[in-house]
C-alpha cells in the first residue's frame, strides 16, 4: 500500500476530528456568554471557516476566555491547514483528475496500467515508454510511490480505466513483488476482457487467451538463448548455478537448441538441480543423462563443487554462470578468472562487469515489452495455429479456443523460427531474423527435395517431443490431454506418414510470413 497516501488520510481524519471537538468546546464555552456573538453550530462554523482561511471579516468573535483560546488555536493553525488542503487538492487532481482527462481526450491511445510500482515494473515502463512514446502508463495509486520515473500514479481503478478507455487498448501488467497477490490481481481482473500480463511462476491449467503468465527466470533463459543460440561448433556447454534460475536456463536450452540431426551437445551442469530431475522424470527418454548417447545429446549432473574440474572448464565451448542470487554468481565469476584462463566464451547473470565476460539477464533486457508482451511471438504462433487448421481441416480450434499447454506448444515452436531459418540456410547467422531472412529461408524450404525435408521433419518432431517430454508428457497409444498422454512422443520413424507430415507445419510458416511487412521480431 502507498505510505503518503495512508499517512495523508490518517492526517486528514485526525485533523477533522480536533476540528470538530474544538467546535464542540467553542459553541460549549460562548454559550455561557449573554454577549456571545457565536451562538450555533452556523455561526461557530462560519467564523472557524473564516479564521482558517484568514479572511477574517469580523462580524463574529469570540468573547469568552476559552473561546479567545480556541480562536487563538484556528488562528495558528490556518496556514498549516490551508497547506494541507492546498496538498490533498493537488494530489486529488494528479490522481485522478489528471489520468481521468488523459484517458478522455487520447482514447486512440495505448494504455499501460501498473498495478504496482518497483525495480521491475519502473524498468518495463522504462522501455514502454521508448516504444510507445504516444502511449498512457498509470500505476495504480495503492502500489505506487510519490512520483514514478515513468507515467502517472492513478487513483482510477484498473475498472474504471477500462471503461473509460475500452479493453482493446488497454494493458494491465500485475507486477506486485508478491507473485501470490499478482495471482489475485489477475484472478480478479480477469473478466474485463483486456490484455493482463501477470508476473507469475504459477500456471493455471485454463489461462484466457487474452492472459500473459511471465517470470523473471523463464524471460532470462528465453533472452538468453536468443542472444547466445548454440553454434555448430559448440560441444560442451557448462552451467554453474542454482535455483530457478539455472533450471530454466537448462530447460529452455534443451527445447529450444535442437538444429541438427547429428549434433552432440553435452550440458554439464554443476549445482544443486536435483529437483529438476525429480520433476522431469522423463528427461531420460530424449536425452542421455550422465553417460553419452549413441546418437543425441547429454545432460551431466555433477555433485562435486564447480572448480573440482578444471580441466573440464578450460575446455568447454561455453561456460555460463547462472543463480537465483547475483552475488554468489559475482563470487564465482571472480574466482573463476583468478584460476582459470577459459578457452571458451563465459558468460554471468550478474550486475557487475567484468573482463572477458558477457553478461546477460539485466532488467532492461528480459523486461523489454517484446519479451514481457510477446506481440510479435504471438503473432508468429496465432499463424503456426492458422496453417494447422487449414490443412488438417475439421474441428481444430482457433487460437482463442487453444488449451493453455497447446498455446505454450504453439509459442515454443515460433520461438524456434531463428534456428529453423538458421537451419535452412545453412549459416549461422544470430542476429535479426529480417524479412529478407524469412523470405530466402521460405525459398529454401520449397526447395528442398524429399529427403532434405525429411531430414527437417526430424528435426522438428525432436524439438516438439522434448518440449512435451519436459512439460511431463508421455507416450500412449491414444492421446489423452487430462493424463497428459500423447501417440506421438515416439521416434519419429515410428509415425505414420500422415504425422510425419504435421512436422512441415512450422517450416512452412516461412511462407506465411515471406509476403508480410517488417520483421519478424527484433
Amino acid at each position: 500500500m502507498k505510505k503518503q497516501a495512508i499517512k495523508r488520510w490518517i492526517t486528514a481524519a485526525a485533523a477533522a476530528g480536533v476540528y470538530l471537538a474544538l467546535l464542540l468546546l467553542l459553541l460549549i464555552s460562548e454559550k455561557q456568554s449573554p454577549d456571545a456573538s457565536i451562538t450555533g453550530l452556523p455561526s461557530a462554523l462560519w467564523y472557524s471557516l473564516t479564521t482558517l482561511t484568514t479572511v477574517g471579516y469580523g462580524d463574529l468573535y469570540p468573547v469568552t476566555g476559552a473561546g479567545k483560546v480556541i480562536g487563538a488555536v484556528f488562528q495558528l493553525f490556518s496556514l498549516g491547514l490551508l497547506a494541507f488542503l492546498i496538498s490533498l487538492v493537488m494530489a486529488a487532481m494528479r490522481g485522478m483528475v489528471r489520468p481521468y482527462l488523459k484517458l478522455i481526450t487520447h482514447p486512440r491511445k495505448n494504455v499501460y496500467y501498473l498495478t504496482a510500482e518497483n525495480e521491475t515494473s519502473d524498468a518495463l515502463a522504462a522501455a514502454l515508454s521508448q516504444e510507445d512514446p504516444d502511449g498512457v502508463i498509470l500505476y495504480d495509486m495503492a502500489g505506487a510511490g510519490e512520483r514514478p520515473p515513468v507515467g502517472m500514479v492513478s487513483q482510477l481503478s484498473a475498472e474504471t480505466v477500462v471503461r473509460l478507455h475500452g479493453s482493446e487498448k488497454t494493458t494491465i501488467l500485475c507486477m506486485d513483488e508478491d507473485e501470490r497477490k499478482n495471482d489475485r490481481d489477475a484472478a480478479a481482473m480477469e473478466s474485463l476482457g483486456t490484455r493482463l500480463v501477470c508476473v507469475s511462476d504459477y500456471e493455471p491449467e485454463k489461462v484466457p487467451a487474452g492472459q500473459i503468465r511471465v517470470h523473471r527466470s523463464s524471460l532470462t533463459a528465453r533472452a538468453y538463448w536468443q542472444r547466445f543460440p548454440v553454434l555448430h561448433k559448440d560441444e560442451t556447454i557448462v552451467i554453474i548455478g542454482s535455483g530457478r534460475s539455472a533450471e530454466d536456463l537448462l530447460e529452455y536450452g534443451l527445447t529450444q537448441n535442437v538444429f541438427a540431426l547429428d549434433q552432440h551437445l553435452r550440458y554439464h551442469v554443476f549445482g544443486d538441480l536435483a529437483g529438476f530431475l525429480r520433476r522431469h522424470p522423463g528427461l531420460k527418454d530424449v536425452v542421455g543423462i550422465d553417460q553419452e548417447k549413441e546418437s543425441g545429446d547429454a545432460v551431466f549432473f555433477h555433485e562435486e563443487p564447480w572448480d573440482a574440474d578444471l580441466a573440464l572448464l578450460a575446455a568447454a565451448d561455453r561456460i555460463v554462470f547462472c543463480d537465483d542470487d547475483t552475488a554468489a554468481t559475482d563470487e564465482r565469476v571472480v574466482q573463476f578468472l583468478r584460476c582459470l584462463p577459459a578457452r571458451g566464451a563465459v558468460h554471468a547473470r550478474c550486475d557487475n562487469e567484468y573482463d572477458h565476460v558477457e553478461t546477460f539477464g539485466s532488467l532492461s533486457e528480459i523486461f523489454s515489452p517484446e519479451m514481457v508482451l510477446r506481440v510479435k511471438l504471438s503473432r508468429l504462433a496465432i499463424r503456426l495455429n492458422d496453417i494447422y487448421r487449414r490443412q488438417v481441416g475439421g474441428n481444430a480450434p482457433e487460437w482463442a479456443g487453444l488449451g493453455t499447454f497447446l498455446r505454450r506448444s504453439n509459442l515454443a515452436s515460433a520461438d524456434h523460427l531463428p534456428v529453423k531459418a538458421r537451419i535452412l540456410l545453412g549459416d549461422e547467422e544470430t542476429g535479426v531474423l529480417t524479412q529478407e531472412r524469412i523470405r530466402k529461408a521460405a525459398q529454401a524450404f520449397e526447395a528442398a527435395d524429399e529427403k532434405a525435408r525429411r531430414g527437417l521433419r526430424m528435426i522438428e518432431h525432436e524439438r516438439w517431443v522434448r518440449f512435451h517430454v519436459l512439460n511431463n508428457w508421455s507416450y500412449a497409444p491414444v492421446r489423452n490431454n487430462a493424463a497428459w498422454q500423447h501417440p506421438m512422443i515416439c521416434p519419429f520413424d515410428d509415425l505414420t506418414p500422415a504425422d510425419q507430415a504435421k512436422d512441415d507445419f512450422s517450416w512452412q510458416l516461412f511462407g506465411q510470413l515471406a509476403g508480410a511487412e517488417g520483421d519478424a521480431r527484433e
